[in-house]
């Protein structure tokens, strides 16, 4: 199972979904997110402990993605069940 997180924040949905859902060996997760306020350094903080740190893509999107330059963000997925 993958799972994509856009807006981490502190990161602890994430690691509730890590401990309760993604358990599988091979679950991954892939997190996008801004940091502003240096939430970046809290959030890494928060995923070393949880000890999942290696299952966790992270990918700090650019300062020119923002709401101020950038109002509408379209995501679109798919969800395919076999």
């Amino acid at each position: 199972m993958t799972y994509l997180e856009v807006g981490v924040f502190e990161g602890r949905a994430l690691l509730w979904l890590l401990e309760n859902i993604l358990t599988h060996p091979t679950a991954r997760a892939t997190c996008i997110d801004l940091f502003p306020y240096n939430l970046e350094q809290r959030f890494r903080h928060n995923l070393d402990l949880s000890g999942y740190a290696s299952k966790v893509t992270v990918m700090k999107a650019p300062p020119t993605l923002s709401s101020e330059n950038c109002p509408w963000i379209l995501l679109i997925s798919s969800i395919l069940i076999y």
